[in-house]
């Protein structure tokens, strides 16, 4: 069987990740709804012993069908985007996006409410990759940074608090987490520089010189 063309495997390796989280997230809910047994309990509960598990399981759990496809598609958007344009940081963002997010509901949440679903996890990477590529100001990343915007550019209106039943801290502390992860990336995954235009490069008698035109 001829192996596949190494660069449809660099484009596809990204998919990896958020596309076994995404079948997780289906697999989880169905089993809720077939058990007919609620898993909102491991979700987060702000700065209750009974909620530190959610932490690491709540973006694990959804309340309907409806929360959990509006959080697929961004999954799999922008995890592949993630792995994609960051390759060296992409297990660090995807990791820490997570329980760092977790840990900010826990400690900053109000209410006792249970705080639960992936949208958080999902503002994470979102803000991740539109600070990172605002920072490295290179072509394909702008592109990426304006694709982002145009698609989830309604996201902003999810860290407006007071909406009922919208977990607005998951998405605040998310965003927050996102733009630290971009700041303390920033060295990772450089672009190659471009060349310059106006820069020629001429060979003399076997040594490459360089001027300006």
């Amino acid at each position: 069987m001829p192996e596949e063309p190494e660069e449809k495997k660099d484009v596809l390796l990204p998919f990896l990740f958020p596309a076994i989280l995404t079948v997780v997230l289906v697999m989880i809910k169905l089993f809720e709804v077939t058990q007919e047994m609620p898993l909102y309990m491991l979700g987060i509960r702000p700065r209750q012993i009974d909620g530190l598990l959610g932490i690491i399981t709540s973006p694990l759990i959804h309340g309907d069908w409806q929360h959990l496809l509006s959080n697929a598609s961004p999954i799999l958007v922008l995890g592949w985007m993630v792995g994609y344009f960051y390759p060296r940081a992409s297990l660090g963002v995807l990791l820490h996006s997570w329980w760092a997010t977790g840990v900010l509901v826990w400690l900053m949440a109000g209410g006792s409410a249970w705080h639960i679903g992936a949208s958080g996890v999902v503002y994470a990477w979102a803000f991740f990759l539109v600070a990172s590529g605002t920072l490295r100001k290179e072509r394909r990343r702008s592109v990426v940074v304006a694709l982002i915007i145009v698609l989830y550019g309604g996201l902003i209106w999810g860290m407006m608090p007071g909406q009922i039943g919208i977990s607005w801290e998951s998405h605040m502390a998310g965003a927050a987490v996102g733009l630290v992860l971009a700041l303390l990336y920033r060295h990772y995954d450089i672009p190659p520089l471009e060349p310059d235009p106006f820069e020629d490069e001429v060979e003399e008698d076997g040594v490459d010189y360089k001027y300006r035109g």
